[in-house]
């Protein structure tokens, strides 16, 4: 006459597991978009893309450069602050190894190796480096922007 309790338990066992996989597989989307987004900002430096970075950063965002020592608050300070510094160096930038966490449908964290070149041909000097950044990302309007971006120098 249909089903039995061991049927009902193997079927609610298959829903969760397909929950899970549903779960899981929404949390993976969501750390995509959060590395997209990464790889947006560090085109746009690399690029001199500044009006690019303006769907990059949450309005009031904050940025903390060179070892806590350069801090800016709000997208257009800090747009300001990065094209006053990099408009006529040659530099690349690169993130590598993004480690990010979903900690609530709105709000994530992140980790990322960074390693830069700086040449300036005004005054002939250049800078190679490496650092860590730490991120933290909100949605706005149902997409990710970046809150929090800041960088710490490690030795090379």
């Amino acid at each position: 006459m249909g089903e039995s309790t061991g049927d009902f338990v193997r079927a609610h066992q298959r829903n969760d597991v397909d929950a899970q996989k549903y779960e899981a597989t929404v949390v993976d989307i969501e750390v995509h978009k959060i590395r997209l987004l990464k790889m947006r900002y560090i085109d746009c430096l690399n690029d001199k893309d500044w009006l690019g970075l303006v769907d990059v950063f949450a309005e009031d965002a904050v940025v903390s450069y060179e070892d806590g020592t350069t801090n800016y608050r709000g997208r257009d300070a800090i747009i300001g602050y990065l094209r006053s510094g990099l408009e006529t160096l040659r530099a690349v930038h690169a993130a590598t190894n993004g480690v990010i966490t979903i900690d609530d449908p709105g709000h994530a964290h992140g980790t990322w190796d960074l390693h830069f070149y700086w040449d300036d041909p005004w005054d002939n000097t250049s800078m190679r480096g490496q650092g860590v950044y730490s991120d933290r990302y909100v949605k706005v309007d149902g997409i990710w922007r970046i809150g929090f971006t800041g960088f710490v120098t490690t030795e090379n």
